[in-house]
């Protein structure tokens, strides 16, 4: 296991394994820091016995996306399911709508009440690190903005989904995900495959933010640095007190 990926599994992993250490619940503790190597559907979704399959998704500017889609709930009935696309927010990736009891999350309950689920992760997560030319651990590979998010990732996505079930789609974005959503349905055609949005957590306007420092930060929109801070506190080695520091003011921004 590469260790330099260490801060950031187990701030959450260990913290959920002892939340879930009941026996009862052995499938979700041991899913609860997933391995990139094992994927979503392994290590989070079939553990609780559900359909899952994992779809890779090339963008315009190659990057290779990760998707996992439930075709159906518990019941196993996976015919013309309507298709619903799960797009997380910033900081997190797709297993943020898996991450509680199957009861208590998005995907779990969605497959379980008639959906065709599509759960996305967004370029430079942990299970969307590939590209067609470019090695993630080249400064070239984190040269986008959320710009990019909307431009090349969620219509390549969109078109994905659309093309493998032959159906418009239902989308849910969170925080981010309703950032770049807005942004691409203005700009291109993919409300033409669209057939509702929910859009909870919206960032298009900050006023209710109650920490002062991330109000201050939003002036300068907190996710033009994001590349650059993930790359230095997830994946460098010299992960040192100073980036500690660092790693608590972020969070504190985020309050």
């Amino acid at each position: 296991m590469d260790t330099r990926y260490t801060p950031c599994k187990d701030t959450v992993g260990s913290r959920r394994t002892k939340l879930f250490s009941d026996k009862s619940q052995d499938g979700m503790a041991a899913a609860l820091a997933p391995s990139v190597g094992d994927g979503v559907c392994a290590s989070m979704i079939e553990p609780q016995d559900y359909i899952c399959e994992e779809h890779p998704v090339t963008t315009k500017d190659g990057y290779i996306l990760s998707l996992q889609r439930m075709p159906s709930g518990l019941s196993g009935q996976a015919a013309d399911k309507p298709p619903v696309l799960l797009q997380h927010g910033l900081i997190v990736d797709g297993v943020t709508w898996l991450m509680s009891l199957p009861d208590e999350s998005l995907a779990f309950i969605l497959a379980d009440n008639g959906y065709d689920v599509w759960i996305s992760n967004g370029r430079g997560t942990r299970f969307s690190r590939g590209h067609a030319s470019i090695d993630p651990y080249d400064s070239a590979y984190w040269d986008w903005t959320w710009d990019e998010l909307a431009a090349y990732d969620l219509p390549a996505t969109f078109q994905y989904v659309h093309e493998q079930t032959g159906q418009n789609l239902h989308y849910v974005g969170h925080s981010q995900g309703t950032l770049i959503a807005l942004a691409a349905f203005s700009k291109s055609q993919l409300v033409n495959s669209l057939r509702s949005a929910a859009l909870p957590c919206p960032i298009a306007y900050v006023g209710q933010m109650s920490s002062p420092l991330a109000r201050n930060a939003a002036k300068d929109f907190l996710a033009e640095v994001k590349a650059y801070f993930l790359v230095s506190m997830c994946q460098d080695s010299n992960y040192t007190i100073q980036s500690k520091f660092l790693t608590v003011i972020f969070i504190y921004m985020l309050v």
